[in-house]
């Protein structure tokens, strides 16, 4: 069990008088079968189920630390913990970015700032915060990574020079084309956007 020691403090009439046995005269606080405890100076504190922490027992535990308190997430997005100490944020629908910074629809001047063009191909920042590769010659994809004349970059090589930005992995997939496999915090067919979502999108 996991015993926080933080003391949350009811007043009532006017602040004048404290409640001396909270847990017996208010709902249980405590989250996720978490026992209230009521101190006597008022107030109380919550001894936590196993597997969960918190002040309220509102978090689960698995022995690592809770890198989402305080909620690093901005306007109302939701915080994960995951693996190795990260974070993902799931933002909500009129928000992107990695911490939900980013309203939709608004220009990312940044998105052409990593080259994200082969071959010669030219980036133009396009609404929404994304990109669009011009093209050379003898070149065509979204991101110009394949000779022309390969009609969505099909074959094993469409993974060769890996199409996918921020970290994304690219993968062939049967019948010609790829995908990008996005990391946490990134989506668009090629990873382009920062979402606080994983995402995995097919290109043929």
């Amino acid at each position: 069990m996991n015993i926080f020691i933080i003391v949350h403090t009811q007043l009532i009439d006017a602040g004048t008088k404290m409640i001396n046995n909270y847990c017996s005269n208010f709902p249980n606080p405590c989250k996720n079968s978490g026992t209230c405890l009521s101190i006597p100076a008022g107030g109380f504190v919550c001894t936590c189920s196993t597997g969960f922490t918190g002040n309220l027992c509102d978090y689960p535990s698995g022995g690592t630390s809770n890198n989402c308190l305080p909620n690093p997430c901005r306007n109302g997005g939701s915080c994960t913990n995951l693996a190795g100490g990260s974070i993902r944020c799931s933002c909500p629908s009129s928000f992107t970015g990695l911490f939900c910074e980013q309203p939709i629809g608004t220009l990312s001047s940044n998105a052409c700032q990593n080259s994200p063009c082969f071959n010669g191909g030219s980036c133009a920042v396009v609404s929404g915060g994304g990109f669009r590769c011009i093209c050379g010659p003898g070149f065509t994809g979204a991101r110009c990574e394949a000779p022309s004349g390969t009609p969505g970059g099909t074959g094993s090589n469409v993974c060769q020079n890996n199409p996918c930005f921020n970290g994304g992995s690219c993968a062939v997939v049967p019948g010609g084309g790829f995908r990008c496999i996005c990391g946490p915090g990134f989506t668009g067919t090629r990873c382009e956007f920062s979402s606080g979502i994983y995402s995995e999108r097919v290109m043929m």
